[in-house]
């Protein structure tokens, strides 16, 4: 007995072979799911990027239009961090273009 593939809406088969990374790109597009792969993305790298001491005090990150939005429990450090905000989207936009990641809000 063959197995059938079920059909999903929107979903065509190509005839000539792609990458994964194309095939991925597909489906994200194919899906309308690039804007939130790429906040999971930033919001993932977050304490890779700015360092232990920083994503400790870390309480919520959230990407909404291009502004990333950092919730901290400690204001000494948001106050710091909101003097050194453009240093903080250099090193972001070292990682990430700027049509991802925008502008930053420390809360």
């Amino acid at each position: 007995m063959r197995y059938k593939q079920p059909y999903v809406p929107g979903l065509r088969r190509k005839k000539d072979t792609s990458t994964v990374n194309e095939s991925f790109a597909d489906y994200l597009k194919e899906f309308r799911l690039k804007d939130k792969y790429e906040a999971t993305q930033v919001t993932a790298a977050w304490g890779e990027m700015m360092g232990q001491a920083i994503a400790s005090r870390t309480t919520k990150i959230y990407l909404n239009e291009a502004v990333l939005y950092v919730q901290l429990n400690s204001s000494a450090m948001r106050q710091e961090l909101t003097m050194a905000k453009a240093r903080v989207l250099e090193i972001i936009w070292e990682r990430f273009p700027k049509e991802i990641v925008f502008d930053v809000r420390f809360l």
